[in-house]
């Protein structure tokens, strides 16, 4: 088995519907849908088969079934309700490949559409034991189980979004025209190599969490690593000057980076969440992430984009969460891990309008006096993403923090996402953070 159908399913709305009606694209309450589920078989012949289906735990049917070479279906009758069911199937029988012979599927799980070249088909269905159904059911059934994981800081929701794989078929060339799915991905055979293709290892084709990272963003989950600060990339500009009125960047107090390529910084803990660059099977969705999906739980729209998510449309809008701020923020200002009393603090807030644009200008948008303690409170607002008039959307942004005390002065970095965390947690009127620099 790959995965359950459900007819009739309603087709995608539009995203204005959507929007008018959260519900539109469900089907109506009490209507009967019919869920199918999908064998494969192979090699030639026919066996039977025992089908056993369960809603929530509870068996509810079983029967009996003769596959014919090429494969069948099962299906069962059940009403739909806007509660949540899980429904398991599951096969018994001689003939019945182990790793593919159960299906565990939510109600209303977001539907997933995979398409795979031809090559990148045969290979796993050499390689993966129970061929490319089990290994596209494990993989979906993966996925739930990262977004089951996600643990809410106290009085946050949990990630209320599953997901279902509803469409499993071989596609050769790209994906063009209106989408069948929520979601849907191409395993093309030229693929970055982290995605499966038709030189997947077995271990490679276990973990393909990086296509979840992907299909997170077609839902409008920015990337946490767009938090870093990028010099002559894309939009970017870094224009600031040291209050001698020379340039900053390339002083030994803001030094250009010596391996990183074009990135002034690096937070090595980005790395630690889905939407950073942790692809294991045990990342983690953060905080900000959660938010961001929960912002557009349930909603179903038509993903008239490409897969990348590069086509915006009125419910996908890069990154519109992270307007979220508290009312103001305490900055602490430290020089070398010690508080720097009645410091000037200034702020220079990353004006970039795209998802990956760093704009700076040569002057602070904002200058407080920090008190005995080094904490000086910013207006919430001077963090905020401004908005990308391009595109309806805003950008991941992290301020830089100038701190002088007498004749010295160093600088430092706030990246947005730290306010946001503690936001997404709770703290709607004040938060927290700490801005590090060496003072020279």
């Amino acid at each position: 088995m790959s995965h359950l159908t459900a007819t009739p399913w309603p087709g995608l709305p539009d995203s204005l519907t959507t929007l008018a009606d959260p519900r539109a694209g469900w089907p109506d309450a009490g209507s009967t849908l019919t869920w199918r589920a999908v064998l494969h078989t192979v090699g030639s012949g026919s066996g039977e088969v025992e089908v056993r289906w369960s809603v929530d735990g509870t068996p509810v049917k079983t029967e009996t079934l003769t596959v014919e070479d090429g494969g069948g279906f099962a299906d069962l009758e059940r009403p739909w309700s806007e509660e949540r069911e899980w429904i398991e199937v599951e096969l018994a029988g001689h003939a019945v490949d182990s790793a593919a012979a159960s299906l565990r599927v939510p109600s209303d799980g977001l539907t997933i559409a995979f398409y795979l070249h031809d090559r990148v088909w045969r290979h796993i269905d050499r390689i993966y034991p129970g061929g490319v159904p089990g290994w596209a059911s494990a993989n979906v059934r993966r996925w739930n189980d990262i977004l089951e994981a996600y643990a809410p800081p106290g009085g946050a929701d949990p990630v209320r979004d599953r997901l279902r794989l509803d469409i499993l078929r071989v596609h050769d060339g790209y994906l063009q025209g209106k989408a069948e799915s929520d979601l849907r991905w191409l395993f093309w055979d030229g693929s970055d190599r982290r995605f499966a293709n038709s030189g997947s290892s077995r271990e490679q084709l276990e973990n393909q969490t990086i296509v979840l990272h992907e299909l997170i963003h077609q839902r409008g989950v920015a990337d946490i690593y767009a938090y870093e600060v990028l010099l002559g990339v894309m939009g970017s500009r870094f224009d600031i000057l040291d209050p001698d009125g020379s340039p900053a960047l390339g002083t030994p107090r803001l030094p250009l980076p010596s391996n990183t390529g074009p990135i002034l910084t690096i937070w090595p803990y980005f790395d630690s969440w889905l939407m950073g660059s942790d692809y294991s099977l045990f990342t983690r969705v953060s905080d900000v992430g959660a938010f961001g999906l929960n912002r557009v739980a349930g909603l179903r729209r038509t993903v008239d984009e490409d897969q990348w998510g590069n086509e915006l449309n009125a419910l996908h809008r890069w990154n519109d969460y992270l307007q979220q701020m508290p009312e103001e923020v305490e900055v602490v200002a430290r020089n070398a891990g010690v508080p720097v009393p009645h410091a000037i603090v200034e702020v220079f807030p990353d004006l970039g309008v795209g998802p990956y644009d760093d704009v700076y200008d040569p002057e602070p948008e904002w200058v407080g006096t920090a008190d005995d303690q080094g904490v000086v409170v910013v207006p919430g607002s001077v963090f905020r993403p401004r908005p990308d008039i391009r595109q309806g959307a805003s950008t991941a942004v992290t301020a830089i923090v100038r701190v002088r005390d007498g004749e010295r002065w160093g600088y430092g970095f706030i990246p947005g996402f730290d306010i946001s965390q503690q936001v997404y947690a709770g703290a709607t009127g004040r938060a927290r953070v700490a801005v590090r620099v060496t003072l020279r």
